[in-house]
């Protein structure tokens, strides 16, 4: 429970914390290559979504991402959606827009997260194998096929989710346990939020009157009958 309070308060300075700056370190997008900005969606109950995580380069932390990171993600409010999936990414590096035969990641801490529940996931995590990691700089460009040039970000993973019942809920990210690390120092990254606004479909009048009406039919010819 004091675990849960921390994130949420986490959530609170992050929210602040994006109000000054344009753009965050790790941003989620409800679309792939979708904007780097906080962003709201409408679903409805039943419904299933996923949520693209990317790291930006040119986010307050201002920092390139060449050890790795584990990330904790979770939602303010429990009972709207819940979590089913989460993954990172491994993009093969290019140089001069050719690729080089390495990939990003060290593929030991990559894939689904282990530890993932209805409202949180615990160290989401990926960390590089060739020191060169998420790097973009003008002596040297290590881009990959999950760069996403609009938004001068990286794709680093997506989680995928179930609306699962009415009212509204925020979806954030916070450092783990395992830090967030360049070479020796800890990145103090800025995570962006989405909301998830989640109402029970219901059916348009015209739909209503129509069924009424087959109702009232069925029920005449049974009466018939």
């Amino acid at each position: 429970m004091r675990r849960r309070n921390l994130f949420l308060s986490l959530s609170i300075f992050i929210l602040g914390y994006n109000s000054v700056f344009a753009q965050s370190d790790f941003f989620f997008s409800f679309d792939q290559a979708g904007p780097n900005t906080n962003q709201s969606r409408d679903f409805n109950v039943g419904d299933s979504g996923s949520l693209w995580i990317y790291w930006s380069t040119n986010g307050p932390a201002d920092s390139d991402l060449d050890v790795g990171a584990f990330i904790d993600v979770f939602t303010s409010t429990s009972g709207v959606i819940e979590f089913t999936a989460a993954e990172t990414f491994d993009y093969e590096l290019l140089v001069a827009g050719m690729p080089v035969g390495i990939t990003r990641l060290n593929g030991e801490g990559l894939g689904p997260a282990e530890n993932l529940s209805a409202d949180f996931i615990d160290e989401l995590f990926a960390f590089t194998v060739t020191g060169s990691g998420i790097v973009e700089s003008f002596s040297m460009v290590f881009l990959d096929e999950g760069y996403n040039a609009v938004n001068d970000g990286f794709e680093w993973g997506r989680i995928d989710f179930n609306v699962v019942g009415e009212g509204t809920t925020t979806v954030t990210g916070a450092a783990g346990d395992g830090l967030i690390v360049n070479g020796g120092s800890i990145v103090d990254a800025a995570f962006s939020t989405v909301t998830i606004n989640a109402t029970s479909q219901i059916p348009e009048p015209a739909t209503t009157g129509f069924l009424a009406l087959a109702l009232a039919g069925l029920a005449v010819r049974r009466y018939r009958c």
